[in-house]
């Protein structure tokens, strides 16, 4: 058995969201705003440290050391603004999940066989998050998990499999993924739908036309993926989905290199299979033992979370700006050249 869900899985570092966390857990109804004054100070001192008063020379060195000095010190600084709202944005998404009436998974890095909360959580996790349009694309994503056969054949009783902790991980950061496009997606649809129907409340026949070449929501996803890559816009984002992720899992890639090192002499597909079998009855591998309904929390989970992130950095980005994600930016160069590719992506 785990432990008891927290209303954050993750362990954090920084004084803004270590009182933050105090405040979601004891005293949340004043989570939000302190959140909301911990970014805005954030955001006043990168400002201060743009304009030059932030870091003090030292005027006993000389004027390029003096500039190197300060070129540190902010560089410092910034990683720790970086780290900082990283972990409050973390916190803006717990805080979504709470008011759902949600516990979070707790960590599972250890393996075993947990209890995931299935009753009161379904609802929270679909149709209390998504429209219509979206939530079935979330079902879509889920039905693909199943026919993919990502849980494999390691039986251990009935209806209930083992399965790596790597692969458990693998499809919770996939499905998170998911979510923020398919959030990302959603809103945008409906702000086009908005536009278009402006756009034909004046009965001319070219606002009609422009009304009515919206494509499904399906299509529109999967056409507005293709042209993003599945990326997501922030750096501190992205940071907040690993930082979950590794705090559910554990080291995604530190798990892969040790199947990697147990299968390394093995050949065969049929001889991976059994291989694989054997370390994880073993321990060599750690796995969960959970049932079909335990995938099925695991996937709708991530999706949420996914969403939710999407939904807390555009709130957190109207009050700081956010650091566009260095990964995206280069998909997008690669993708459409270096001109096309530049440019801000945050709250567009």
């Amino acid at each position: 058995a785990v432990a008891p869900p927290e209303v954050a899985p993750a362990k954090f570092e920084t004084g803004y969201a270590q009182r933050a966390l105090y405040l979601l857990e004891h005293k949340p109804f004043l989570f939000d705003s302190a959140v909301d004054s911990a970014i805005e100070a954030l955001d006043r001192e990168r400002e201060q440290e743009d304009e030059g008063w932030a870091v003090e020379p030292n005027r006993g060195l000389p004027p390029a050391d003096q500039l190197m000095l300060r070129q540190r010190m902010t560089e410092v600084k910034r990683r720790d603004r970086v780290r900082t709202v990283k972990e409050l944005l973390y916190l803006k998404v717990c805080s979504r999940f709470k008011s759902l009436g949600v516990s979070l998974l707790p960590p599972l890095k250890e393996g075993g066989s947990p209890t995931f909360d299935h009753m009161d959580s379904m609802k929270g996790l679909t149709s209390d998050i998504y429209s219509k349009e979206a939530l079935d694309s979330v079902f879509d994503h889920l039905l693909m998990l199943v026919d993919q056969k990502v849980i494999p054949p390691f039986t251990v009783g009935i209806n209930i499999a083992l399965v790596p902790l790597l692969q458990a991980g693998r499809v919770y950061l996939q499905s998170a993924l998911f979510g923020y496009c398919l959030r990302r997606a959603d809103v945008r649809y409906g702000m086009e739908k908005l536009v278009r129907r402006a756009r034909g409340s004046d009965g001319s026949s070219a606002a009609a036309l422009a009304t009515a070449e919206l494509p499904p929501f399906r299509q529109y996803f999967r056409d507005l993926n293709l042209s993003l890559r599945n990326a997501i816009d922030s750096l501190e984002a992205r940071l907040a989905m690993e930082s979950h992720v590794t705090a559910l899992f554990g080291e995604l890639g530190e798990l892969e290199n040790g199947i990697v090192r147990i299968l390394a002499e093995v050949e065969s597909p049929e001889e991976r299979i059994v291989r694989l079998q054997r370390a994880i009855h073993t321990n060599e591998v750690k796995s969960l033992g959970i049932t079909g309904d335990d995938f099925r929390r695991l996937v709708l989970e991530g999706v949420a979370y996914g969403a939710l992130l999407y939904d807390s950095e555009k709130q957190v980005d109207r009050i700081y700006g956010l650091t566009p994600d260095p990964q995206r930016q280069l998909d997008l160069d690669e993708s459409m050249g270096e001109d096309e590719g530049s440019g801000r992506f945050l709250n567009e």
